[in-house]
């Protein structure tokens, strides 16, 4: 990934290109107040939402109820603990959407899944976003169980 800042947004202080706590990519990080840049592309990841008889690729932001009566992971944020959530949020920098779902799946529900053609897509312009949901290939097993 690319370093596309020098200076810290909320300091000023110097930008390193490093994996913070707690994830797997490396991220712009201020050397001094530990902030975190993300340089992200606008659309949002999607992954696999394991339901009672079916499971689509969901589209991160949408918390728990927003699609159906049960969503894939336990929420690994602290103010939603216990709950379910909808998880999956941006794209990496070089990847495409059925590889960030593929991923997204994976680091949220430590399940490997195989992404299958596009089945709708939104935009939400009023927050630069757009949405693509994809559908679970058909007899795909999925073990799901929370991410890292």
């Amino acid at each position: 990934m690319p370093q596309l800042s020098n200076f810290c947004k909320k300091c000023g202080g110097r930008i390193a290109m490093m994996v913070p706590p707690g994830e797997n990519e490396e991220r712009h990080v201020c050397s001094d107040c530990g902030y975190v840049d993300y340089c992200n592309p606008k659309l949002v990841s999607f992954q696999e939402r394991i339901m009672n008889t079916s499971a689509v690729a969901a589209c991160g932001g949408v918390h728990s109820g927003a699609w159906g009566p049960a969503a894939a992971v336990p929420a690994r944020d602290r103010a939603l603990q216990g709950a379910l959530d909808n998880s999956g949020w941006f794209l990496e920098m070089g990847e495409s959407t059925a590889a960030g779902a593929a991923r997204e799946t994976w680091e949220e529900a430590s399940a490997r899944v195989e992404i299958v053609a596009p089945y709708a897509h939104w935009d939400i312009p009023v927050i630069g976003q757009a949405y693509i949901l994809f559908p679970r290939a058909a007899g795909a097993a999925v073990h799901i169980c929370a991410g890292y």
